[in-house]
């Protein structure tokens, strides 16, 4: 999936902030390596690496998570299952979704999108994905090419 397509998906969603699109897609930037491939599994050696466009960590309970999502929705493993899961729960419309990142969680990313594109990008990543090395300037330095990609039909890179 390109990035034009992942921010098609995201914009067929009348309740999400124009900040929290481009906050989800400059941390799928970076989650990726910029590939927007849904199947990109997380570099390095661990037995259980962590997987797909948010890299949905087994340790971190995301990607049984996601595993749920996939039966609660009945549907198969894809970028957009993996999209809908995160719209879902930060839209409050799935409620085992909402509990297990937080409901405060949640609040803290939806306030942040009130703010600009770059608050919700942190909070996004601080208090849904939590990652191990944040690479906060990378996924900041990402928005740019977000906002160049969906101004553009260019996919970012």
């Amino acid at each position: 999936m390109s990035s034009q397509s992942i921010y098609k998906h995201l914009k067929k969603e009348p309740l999400l902030d124009d900040n929290l699109i481009v906050a989800l897609m400059a941390n799928i930037a970076i989650e990726t390596g910029y590939t927007f491939d849904y199947k990109t599994v997380q570099r390095g050696e661990r037995s259980d690496p962590a997987y797909g466009l948010f890299q949905l960590d087994p340790r971190g309970g995301l990607y049984d998570l996601y595993i749920d999502y996939l039966d609660y929705s009945k549907s198969d493993d894809s970028a957009e299952s993996q999209l809908n899961m995160m719209v879902d729960i930060l839209l409050r419309q799935w409620d085992k979704g909402v509990t297990h990142v937080g409901h405060g969680n949640v609040n803290k990313v939806l306030a942040a999108a009130e703010k600009s594109a770059e608050e919700a990008t942190r909070a996004f990543c601080d208090h849904i994905l939590r990652p191990g090395k944040p690479h906060m300037e990378r996924r900041l330095a990402a928005i740019v090419g977000v906002n160049k990609a969906i101004s553009t039909s260019n996919d970012i890179a």
